[in-house]
This record gives structure tokens, sequence and C-alpha cells, in this order.
């Protein structure tokens, strides 16, 4: 997965000058938040939705708590012969107060029930396929199998970038600091499937004897 980090916020009064460097010391350290993308699971399409990521927090530097340590996470299917964009999932998946002196390991995880699929749906003609494939489903020269439905996934990754954003808001020094950081990925093909969904498509749609 191709990576961006930015900062989208720190804002300190003056009277925190003390906990405005303490935030730098945390955020600052290489490590202390530690997202690994190739940890990530996800699956998109007809055969269900859901996504996983592991990701650490080290505050064993810090000397207060970050209060209401929010994690949203949400995902964007770009277009890539277009500018279509689609929001696929925006959803609150932790929210926790971290104490100083610790470091923590959080689970990102969404279900099906996080995904807004209808939005996908709505710009693909009510479709979990390409076209062609759509339509020999509609005119029932194939029929959905479980080995057609292998062709979903596969086929929004082809067409769509698959964009990441994990958004990180908190507050900090009993709320005299407020923190907020933003780390997007962009999913890669090639990363979840070995071969090209063209190649792919044709395999299949001649085993068929299309």
């Amino acid at each position: 997965m191709k990576t961006l980090i930015t900062i989208i916020s720190i804002g300190a009064l003056l009277t925190s000058f003390i906990g405005g460097i303490s935030i730098f010391q945390v955020i600052s350290t290489p490590d202390s938040i530690d997202i690994d993308p190739d940890s990530a699971d996800m699956n998109l399409g007809v055969l269900g939705n859901s996504f996983s990521i592991d990701m650490s927090f080290n505050n064993e530097r810090g000397y207060y708590t970050f209060d209401n340590f929010t994690i949203s996470v949400s995902i964007e299917l770009r277009a890539k012969e277009s500018n279509v964009n689609i929001s696929y999932m925006d959803q609150i998946l932790y929210q926790e107060d971290l104490a100083a002196g610790q470091d923590y390991t959080i689970a990102l995880i969404a279900e099906e029930d996080d995904f807004s699929t209808e939005n996908f749906l709505l710009q693909n003609n009510n479709s979990w396929y390409d076209p062609e494939v759509a339509l020999y489903l509609n005119n029932a020269t194939i029929n959905e199998t479980a080995e057609i439905q292998t062709l979903s996934y596969p086929y929004l990754l082809w067409h769509y970038d698959v964009a990441l954003s994990i958004q990180i808001v908190s507050s900090y020094n009993l709320g005299l600091v407020d923190f907020g950081l933003s780390i997007e990925y962009i999913a890669d093909y090639y990363q979840y499937f070995t071969q090209d969904y063209p190649t792919m498509k044709e395999n299949i749609m001649t085993s068929y004897g299309i």
C-alpha cells in the first residue's frame, strides 16, 4: 500500500507548554504510532465486506493521558478511469482514554454492517460485477456460482483505487492540547491477487464456454 501521513491539527494553549513538549516527545518517536499496512485483511464485494488492521500506540514517554483517543476509519473507492469517488465506509472503530506510561495494541475491525455498500451498487447499475459479467448474469447465460462471485472483489480493486483513511483525534493534558493525525493508504491490487483481473475473468469465462 502507498502511505500518506498528515498531522491534521495540533493546538495548544500557552498555559500548556509542558504538555505541548510532552506530546511532541510522544508523536516524534518513530514507533509511537505504528500501523503496518501489510497486516491489513480486507474483503470487499458480493462475498462480504470486512476489514481489520492492527496498530500500536506507545504513550510510555508521555506525561498525560490521551483523553477520548478516537480512531475513525473510512474507505473511499476512487474510479481509475473517471472522477467518481464513492464513500464505502466511515466509522469510529475505537474510542478510549490512553493513560501515560503505557503501550497499547489496538485492533481495528470493521464488519459487514459498518459498510455503505449501497453507494457502490448505485453507481454500478445495482451489480457487484463488471458490465460484461452482469450482462451474462442478467441474460442467464451464466449462473451466479461461487466461482463467478470470486470476480467481484478483484473487479472492484482493478477499476477503483481503494483509499483507506485512518484519522486519530484526541485531547491531551486535561484538554489543553488537541491532537489530530490522518494516515491514508491506497490498496495495491497485487497485494491481494497475483493474476490481473482481465486474465482472471477470461479464464473463468472460458471455463463456461464464453
